[in-house]
Order: C-alpha cells, then structure tokens, then sequence
C-alpha cells in the first residue's frame, strides 16, 4: 500500500515528517509512504520579506497542504500545531497528536550572554506575540522582526544582524542543533503560541482508513492540553492567532492555563493565569476566559 503525506516545506518540519514516516514503516510493513513537500504562501511571503513579523490569515502555512489533502493529492498531513488555523477546513480532523516536545520558546545569544543578563540589544522575533511579550520582560531590548529557516536565521545572528534570537524551542530541537547553546525561556516571560511543541496528524473525515492507521500516534495528554490552547483561540478567532499566547498544562488537580493576549493591533497586551478543574468544564472555563480577556484586554 501506498501513502502520500503532505507538509510545509518548513525546515523544522521535516525531520519530525521523517520520523513519523519511519514509525509507520516500520508498524505497517508493506506500507510505503513519499512525502509531498508543498510550499505554503507564509513560507513564500518569509523568503519574499524576510524582516517583517508574520500576518495575515491564520492558515498560512497550512492552506495549500489541507487543499491538497481535500482534493485526493496527498492522503494525510502533517503539520506543527502551532500552525494550524483556529478551525479546520471542512471535511477534515486531527486524527492524532504526537507526543508534545517542550512547548517553551527558546533564546539563543550571539555572545553567549543568558536570557537573565540580556538587558539590552537586538533579538530578532518572528511573531508579534514574541514581539510584545519581550518588550515586557527587558524593556531595554529591541525586538526586530526576522522570518525563515531557523538555519537562515541563524546565519543573520552571526552576520550581526541581531544580538539574539528567540524561536520555539521544538524547531531547534528538531534540527538537531547544539542544545548547550539554547536556553528556554520561562513562560512567566514569553507564553508561546498554542499548539507549540506538538505534531498534528491531519486527515480526511471520510478516510477512516487512515484514521484509523494515524490513531497510534495519539497522545492523550499532548490532545488534551493543545485542545485547551486551541479551544481558546477559536472563542477568540482566527484575527487573534498572531497576538495569542497559550499554555495549557494538566496536574492531578486540574487544568492550569497560561496566557498571553494582546488586541490584533497589538494594543493593550495582558496576562492571565488560570485553573480548570478538569476536561469536562473546558466549555465554560473557555468561554469565562475569553470573556475575560475582551473585558480586560
């Protein structure tokens, strides 16, 4: 049996596409699985204009992979959470998230100087998200907008463009770079973007079949708490999804929920911690939560 798969030709990406590809290999052994790498309108409107701050539409590193997957090309997606739009296109679902790598955004210096010690200089952000939560934390430091390959950017931190850089933490990791030279930043700093950290395994409704082999890779913990991260963002909406920071975390009491909200204009930033009970009151606390953040912000 064959299998298409679709993805961003996001660099992070494609190592955690690898992986998922070997492990399906590897359970279905007469399966072979080829990627379809797809490049996406916010991966050409990156390389078109490297030094501007993401926006638009919440899908757009996702808009050509799902067109794909709707019109038979590719028989199942894979995208990083944090890429998805606040509802899926009609005719599709998640039919898995893998294990959530560490969700925390990461801060990497030309210098060597720590996350604590950096006062002042420029780190380079590719999300106002980041952006206005930085300027919180060192009111002394200049965020500068930054987009593209983690390795192209990297290249611009060493040129001088910036003094640091700050990105999630799962693309770092993902490429396999130097983790002695990347720091995460507490989320009491910069709360990351929902869904960050997490693969998700998107396909279509009617193929049960491949539902039905993508199942495996669902972690219950990983879906539960980006459906927290997620629940908010579509009580919010999609105009929201650049200036959004949730974290949701579950303990043996409960759901925690850290939050970072700023206007689409990036006007009047807030943060909010708050707790759930458990995964059967999500509806309300969702709903008291976003009402809270259109009183408050």
């Amino acid at each position: 049996m064959k299998l298409w798969v679709g993805s961003s030709s996001v660099e992070a990406l494609l190592p955690w596409v690898r992986q998922v590809i070997q492990s399906l290999q590897i359970r279905y052994e007469d399966l072979n699985v080829e990627i379809a790498p797809i490049v996406t309108t916010g991966e050409r409107q990156a390389a078109e204009s490297p030094e501007g701050l993401a926006s638009g539409p919440d899908d757009l590193l996702t808009r050509e992979v799902d067109a794909a997957l709707l019109n038979g090309t590719i028989d199942f997606a894979i995208h990083r959470a944090q890429d998805l739009p606040a509802v899926l296109a009609e005719g599709l679902c998640i039919a898995a998230y893998c294990k959530r790598e560490d969700p925390r955004d990461i801060f990497v210096a030309r210098s060597g100087i720590p996350w604590a010690g950096f006062g002042a200089g420029k780190v380079a952000v590719s999300t106002l998200r980041r952006h206005l939560q930085i300027k919180r934390a060192r009111p002394g430091v200049e965020p500068v907008p930054l987009r593209g390959a983690v390795t192209s950017r990297l290249g611009r931190l060493e040129g001088g463009f910036c003094d640091a850089l700050v990105l999630a933490g799962a693309d770092w990791a993902g490429l396999g770079l130097p983790p002695q030279r990347a720091e995460f930043i507490p989320v009491e700093d910069v709360v990351p973007g929902p869904g960050q950290g997490a693969l998700a395994l998107v396909s279509r409704l009617d193929r049960k079949d491949v539902r039905e082999m993508l199942r495996a890779f669902d972690d219950p913990l990983c879906r539960l708490e980006v459906e927290f991260e997620r629940a908010l963002l579509r009580a919010l909406g999609p105009d929201h999804a650049w200036v959004l920071g949730a974290l949701a975390r579950s303990g043996e009491d409960g759901i925690g929920m850290s939050v970072f909200h700023a206007r689409p204009d990036g006007s009047r930033p807030l943060r909010l911690r708050r707790f759930c009970a458990g995964p059967a009151e999500r509806e309300g606390f969702i709903r008291e939560l976003a009402e809270s953040i259109g009183r408050d912000g």
